[in-house]
């Protein structure tokens, strides 16, 4: 049975386009959620392999670094200096 348009209340044309709306802003809050999750796991990933990276750039330092004559050690205790304060083998300073 088809029910003619004035028959029907129209506070209830409004609450389902009302309802309607509610759930599309869900949808996108959402969707906006995911893409931030995303963007700080990738922010993350990105520090994590930054400091990989350094690391390895580390041990390739010492591993090729020219040998020392017997009896001294990369880094003198007495002097104080810290691998950051010295200058990079390959000119440019840390």
């Amino acid at each position: 049975m088809k029910m003619p348009l004035y028959s029907v209340p129209i506070h209830r044309l409004g609450s389902s386009r009302r309802r309607e709306r509610g759930t599309a802003v869900l949808v996108v809050l959402l969707c906006l959620a995911f893409v931030f999750v995303y963007i700080a796991s990738n922010a993350l990933t990105l520090h994590c392999l930054g400091r990989q990276l350094r690391l390895v750039e580390r041990h390739q330092i010492r591993r090729l670094a020219p040998p020392l004559p017997q009896g001294q050690d990369r880094a003198p205790k007495s002097q104080g200096t810290s691998q950051k304060a010295r200058a990079h083998p390959g000119g440019r300073d840390r």
